[in-house]
């Protein structure tokens, strides 16, 4: 008879039979009929199979027999997904496991099944508790050798999960309790387990430090980071691209946020000095000669200035990634010495930076570039290179940024009509102070008052 045909007829007994001692069908039979549907991928069969029981007739059966029947069902109640049928034939499981005596094999993955369906119906209070019976009823207090326990892969994948729940609820010291517990095993069959759960940790205090940074609660961040840090180091190493991330984002706040350029330059150099161990360019090494630059020249250190700029360009041509051009490493040395009125080095940085042989870079930079120098120009005293850098720009740029930057147009047809001022060409520059006053109005709903002084000083110098 076929395994098939065989169940058919349990299931039909179970059905159409009169109750009675002599007729019950042996619930271990049920049971591994029930099993077999399951290998089978036969989910819903097996159910309909377990279901038709009715488990008060099987009231003098061995505990542990009904524990397992519990068991059957609820992992059929689970492929068949019905949640909270599965999580109550699971906890039932469990309790006949226990008065059975049995704390082992299936009692464990009763436990185990208990933890991961609470997790997806979002009961992280519930989830640990089943987790955490696995660990204590496996690791008894000051377990000197956990690697000699029997159910092994039940306890480190317990450790796992707590740590995933320790992570989602921010308790991040009791997930690297977790972790360390995993790493114990010095075995390479939980190194996927390990290297996950790390991962898990690692992304979410790096998520944390850079939200607080976006909420601009820069020292927060900074703390953030430094729980972050020594862990990816304790972990993976400082060759390794995760320690390079989060550390240049922290050097990243110190530089731009917090003004720390001293800290910064400290941790940047141990980061640039680590390019050594990588292959292949990357981000965070990209990232971190524009904040050395930055950090220098904010100082006025611009002689070393000069000679990272010269390293960094050459890293960053040689990334060749799209959005980090070599040449904003000019950009940012120009922009901290034009924030210092160090104009002179300022006009020197911003030439380089548009320089013909260079791409343009995107994102507004290259057009607020020529903009600011333009104004470097002028209070240089050399209005004259300021009205030919712009007349040369807005005959070959005016009809893209009428149409994608407006804003710094403006800005752009104000900086021309002061040039033309300074030149004494009056009439000329009245026709560019009132194209940036109008477009002022219509991008911010009225004009800018150093503007509107320079109309009437044109006005009235007619």
């Amino acid at each position: 008879m076929s395994t098939c045909i065989k169940s058919i007829l349990i299931f039909s007994l179970l059905c159409n039979s009169q109750v009675g001692s002599a007729q019950i069908i042996p619930l271990l039979e049920i049971i591994n009929s029930a099993d077999q549907f399951i290998n089978d991928y036969k989910d819903k069969q097996a159910l309909d199979i377990l279901e038709s029981v009715k488990i008060e007739n099987y009231a003098n059966e061995d505990k542990a027999v009904i524990a397992q029947y519990f068991f059957e069902i609820g992992a059929a109640y689970d492929l068949n997904g019905d949640t909270q049928k599965s999580i109550k034939s699971f906890n039932k499981s469990c309790d006949y496991f226990e008065k059975a005596g049995i704390m082992t094999d299936l009692y464990l993955a009763s436990l185990q099944s208990l933890g991961r369906l609470y997790y997806t119906l979002g009961d992280l209070d519930s989830s640990e508790k089943s987790y955490k019976k696995i660990v204590l009823n496996e690791t008894p207090l000051f377990y000197s050798n956990m690697n000699d326990l029997v159910n092994i892969d039940y306890l480190y994948s317990a450790f796992y999960n707590l740590g995933i729940i320790f992570v989602d609820e921010d308790n991040v010291e009791m997930a690297k309790l977790c972790l360390s517990r995993i790493k114990q095993a010095n075995n390479q069959s939980y190194d996927k387990m390990q290297g996950s759960l790390y991962k898990y940790i690692a992304n979410h205090l790096s998520s944390k430090a850079l939200n607080l940074r976006e909420e601009e609660k820069y020292k927060e961040a900074i703390e953030a980071f430094d729980i972050l840090i020594p862990f990816i180091e304790q972990n993976v190493g400082k060759k390794h691209l995760d320690y390079l991330q989060a550390s240049s984002n922290k050097a990243i706040v110190l530089s731009f946020n917090l003004g720390l350029y001293k800290e910064a330059i400290t941790l940047l150099n141990d980061i640039i000095n680590n390019k050594k161990y990588f292959d292949e360019p990357n981000e965070a090494i990209c990232y971190s000669y524009c904040s050395l630059v930055f950090s220098y020249a904010s100082i006025g250190k611009f002689e070393t200035t000069d000679t990272i700029i010269l390293e960094g360009y050459e890293y960053l041509k040689m990334a060749g990634f799209d959005f980090f051009h070599p040449q904003m490493l000019y950009r940012f040395a120009g922009n901290c010495a034009y924030s210092d009125n160090n104009y002179s080095k300022a006009i020197d940085y911003y030439e380089k930076y548009l320089n013909d042989n260079n791409p343009r870079e995107g994102a507004g930079n290259y057009e607020q570039t020529v903009n600011v120098l333009s104004v470097a120009y002028m209070l240089s005293g050399y209005p004259d290179k300021a009205q030919k850098m712009l007349e040369s720009f807005l005959k070959d740029n005016v009809i893209s940024l009428s149409t994608n930057n407006q804003s710094v147009l403006a800005n752009i047809y104000h900086n021309m009509g002061r040039s033309l001022m300074l030149l004494g060409n009056n009439n000329r520059a009245l026709a560019y102070l009132y194209k940036s006053r109008d477009l002022q109005i219509k991008i911010f709903g009225e004009p800018n008052a150093l503007t509107t002084e320079y109309i009437t000083e044109c006005n009235n110098k007619k």
